[in-house]
Order: structure tokens, then sequence, then C-alpha cells
């Protein structure tokens, strides 16, 4: 009987465990920005030369007076 009930714990902790585990908000790549006035982002062609381009996102601010 012992064993029943600890066989029982020990099956009811793992599957715990892997639904938590399967839960878990994915940690992707996350990115904090701060909107600034006057800024947009622009995507640009960068040549990396032997004609080949790339294109990057910038950000491009307003030049202040």
């Amino acid at each position: 009987m012992k064993t029943l009930v600890s066989m029982l714990g020990l099956f009811g902790a793992v599957a715990l465990m892997a639904t938590l585990y399967l839960n878990i908000p994915s940690a992707g790549p996350v990115e904090a920005r701060e909107e600034k006035a006057g800024c947009r982002m622009v995507e640009v062609a960068v040549d990396e030369g032997y004609g080949v381009t790339l294109t990057m996102a910038r950000e491009v601010c307003a030049k202040a007076p």
C-alpha cells in the first residue's frame, strides 16, 4: 500500500513538473524601445562590397536646432 501511494505521488509530481515546463512562455527575443520625438525607423541598403547588398533598419532622427 505504501508503494502504491509513493508511486502515485511520484507520477503526480512528474506530471506537474511536465505541465509547468510545457506551459512556460517562450523566452524569445525581447527588445525595449523608447519612442523619441522626431525619430523613425527606416530600412536602408548597406553595401558589403563584392555586389552584396543588405538592408538594415536604422533609427533616423531630425536634427536638433
